[in-house]
């Protein structure tokens, strides 16, 4: 039933995608609260963390 969170799912774990979030954008738990728990759209956790993933990891290349 839930095998399309598969992916994102198997590379971190919920605790820590939450945390990567609030730590990179500051948003309260209220806010985290109303979210999903996917990357489908601008809606869920999964959504943020691919992108501050992707925009770290840009930052790291262009600093080398």
């Amino acid at each position: 039933m839930l095998g399309f969170l598969d992916g994102w799912l198997a590379a971190a774990n919920i605790d820590d995608m939450i945390k990567s979030v609030v730590n990179e954008h500051h948003w309260s738990p209220s806010i985290i609260d109303q979210m999903y728990l996917d990357h489908l759209d601008y809606h869920g956790i999964g959504y943020w963390y691919d992108n501050a993933k992707e925009m770290h990891d840009k930052m790291k290349t262009s600093s080398k």
